[in-house]
């Protein structure tokens, strides 16, 4: 019994198969403690199941804790762009925004802030790329004109298309009667600044 079982045992360990193995004991040690549980002789073949039991159980927790806990290394590699990704998700889709107002773009701010800083506390790095979609949307505070300015002033943060969905959003948050041609006059303006960048 004790070299059929130890036999079987080791090959399940070795090929990783721990649940047969679990199995095996399980089914012995009960056999041993029910219906043999008074042959003397078995005692130490009893014993020695229970200590390999104990340490079957060790490394099943070992195993699992490997597989559930990554390495700070691996789950770095994991989020590692990730910020990017939401930041040109959260740009891209300024477009599906009917309109804004400056409590939602104060709202928009936050829980861009609220992304950067989950985002943070995972990675244990400084996720930068998320201050690009929270400058984007605080640019709906100033006016067409100011935006364009600043395009000139410092460089350019965008692409030519997220600044025309930016001022696109702006003039269907603060409609008037002449927005439509404002929003031509702007866009033509905005050509031609980054044209020249």
């Amino acid at each position: 019994l004790e070299r059929e079982v130890s036999g079987k045992y080791d090959q399940h360990i070795k090929s990783k198969h721990y649940m047969h193995a679990t199995e095996l004991l399980k089914k012995n040690v009960a056999l041993l403690d029910g219906t043999l549980a008074n042959v003397d002789a078995l005692k130490d073949i009893k014993e020695d199941l229970k200590q390999r039991k104990e340490k079957l159980h060790e490394e099943l927790l070992q195993q699992l804790s490997n597989h559930l806990y990554l390495p700070a290394t691996h789950t770095k590699f994991l989020f590692e762009g990730l910020g990017y990704v939401m930041s040109a998700i959260v740009i891209d889709n300024a477009c599906n925004i009917k309109e804004i107002n400056s409590a939602g773009i104060k709202k928009m701010s936050r829980n861009i802030l609220a992304l950067q800083q989950n985002l943070t506390n995972i990675t244990l790095t400084c996720e930068l790329e998320l201050e690009r979609a929270r400058f984007y949307y605080e640019l709906l505070y100033l006016k067409p004109e100011e935006i364009l300015r600043r395009i000139v002033e410092q460089e350019k943060r965008f692409t030519k298309k997220e600044y025309s969905e930016l001022l696109q959003l702006y003039f269907r948050s603060y409609k008037s009667k002449k927005s439509a041609k404002d929003l031509e006059r702007y866009t033509k303006q905005l050509d031609e600044i980054v044209n020249l960048q």
